[in-house]
């Protein structure tokens, strides 16, 4: 008999460099993620489970195993090599083993069906696993694009996007447009094979894509984990994304 009450969600995160014990001694690397998304996952019903990305892309798979919904967080870039592209400057916080590992787990997810919600950096992975390609650097763009680079808290927001009608995110959300906030300096720049455009910035930038052949693969530019306690539509995506993976809880 199982004991579980709550789908478990399991949510990628990131690694960075840490100094050791000893000072002046080797740095040791740790694996890091805001506090944010997984208080989210948890108040919107979820059990969260974080997976950390691992050297062999076949354990993290089968760590993934036993979880009801995949949630892609933010963090480092994108290598450019993933999806085809030379690095320029302004590329920074690049992890092959978390590419590789996260892309091969979407790859699943959306094979099987699994709810999966990406926010910014997922938004990014998504479109780079399935054929599409990003702007490396945004404000190297040549001011083709706003600020979307917010220095304000993440609590804030600092933009408008619109929903595209007859979405998923329009269908949670039930608005045409909504204010967000915005902390990314890369982004999607060609659409990934199978997907849509959900929500899309006042300067046109893609701002949230879906599958609409998946019961629920949706990925977000902004961070609704950081405005989460404080704005409904936050809190909507958070929930819908829950109740999917609900539905195939035991």
């Amino acid at each position: 008999m199982s004991l579980l009450k709550k789908p478990i969600i399991g949510l990628t995160c990131g690694r960075e460099t840490a100094a050791d014990w000893t000072p002046g001694g080797p740095k040791r690397r740790k694996n890091i993620l805001f506090l944010d998304y997984t208080a989210a996952v948890e108040q919107a019903g979820g059990a969260p489970l974080i997976l950390p990305p691992m050297a062999d892309t076949a354990s993290f798979l089968e760590a993934a195993g036993v979880i009801h919904g995949l949630l892609l967080t933010g963090g480092g870039d994108i290598s450019p090599s993933f999806y085809g592209e030379k690095r320029t400057r302004g590329v920074k916080g690049i992890d092959p083993r978390r590419d590789a590992c996260e892309a091969a787990v979407i790859r699943e997810a959306r094979k099987g069906g699994l709810p999966t919600l990406g926010i910014c950096r997922g938004i990014q992975l998504l479109a780079a696993a399935f054929g599409g390609a990003l702007y490396q650097d945004l404000p190297r763009e040549k001011g083709t694009f706003l600020d979307h680079w917010q220095d304000t808290s993440r609590t804030a927001h600092s933009h408008e996007v619109r929903i595209a009608p007859k979405s998923l995110l329009h269908s949670i959300l039930r608005k045409d447009s909504i204010p967000v906030n915005s902390r990314h300096h890369q982004a999607v720049k060609t659409l990934p094979h199978g997907f849509i455009p959900s929500a899309s910035a006042e300067d046109g930038l893609v701002e949230a894509l879906e599958d609409p052949g998946h019961p629920f693969l949706l990925a977000v530019q902004w961070h609704p984990e950081g405005t989460f306690g404080g704005d409904d539509f936050s809190r909507r995506i958070f929930e819908a994304f829950v109740l999917a993976a609900r539905k195939g809880f035991p």
